[in-house]
């Protein structure tokens, strides 16, 4: 999931739930060798201006009763108090 966050500056925020070889990568690599191999790739497809700033990798995603991806749930991955 991709959304935008507001404060200082608008930027988007990215939230993925990683296969476990994006895990293993992420656990061998790094994180941000990680977030920049997301980003390589993403340039193939996206202008520069329009990838995510900030990343998120929860061991799931935030899911409610009826299956969505509430917004609130989304930003809330992104309060300070739980950034990494």
């Amino acid at each position: 999931a991709v959304i935008a966050l507001t404060g200082h500056r608008e930027q988007l925020g990215a939230i993925a739930e990683l296969t476990p070889e994006g895990q293993r990568q992420l656990d061998a690599l790094g994180r941000r060798a990680t977030i920049d191999a997301l980003r390589v790739h993403l340039l193939e497809h996206f202008e520069r201006v329009s990838l995510p700033r900030r990343w998120r990798f929860p061991a799931g995603l935030p899911y409610n009763e009826r299956g969505k991806l509430p917004l609130d749930a989304l930003q809330s991955l992104f309060d300070e108090a739980a950034a990494p």
